[in-house]
């Protein structure tokens, strides 16, 4: 009984770091569409680019704010709880998802 507790936990931390190591690369996909924006609004003249960076900078740092909880999140939620290898795999397992769709993307850009 006790083993099956114990991987039914592991289980559910290995879907926890897969899901935010996927929704971190949705909101990097996102950002770059957003920083895209950005970038064309200095096309429009050298009024407006007090805007473009401000307005660029505030996105910015919500990136970071968003970016801190999706990654670690649950590794420090699992650090308070005094649950050190839990955080740990968490983080490594987000991590590794996003590693592993760095190399896909990468593998896609060479072949096409």
């Amino acid at each position: 009984m006790i083993g099956k507790r114990k991987a039914e936990q592991t289980e559910e931390i290995v879907k926890q770091g897969v899901v935010a190591g996927l929704l971190q690369v949705v909101f990097i996909f996102m950002v770059s569409i957003a920083f895209l924006v950005f970038n064309a609004l200095f096309a429009f003249g050298p009024g407006k680019v007090i805007i473009a960076l401000v307005s660029f900078l505030i996105v910015a740092v919500g990136c970071v704010v968003v970016t801190g909880l999706l990654v670690l999140g649950h590794p420090i939620r699992y650090a308070i709880e005094k649950k050190f290898n839990e955080a740990l795999l968490v983080l490594a397992i987000t991590l590794g998802t996003m590693f592993t769709v760095l190399v896909i993307l990468a593998l896609l850009t060479i072949i096409f």
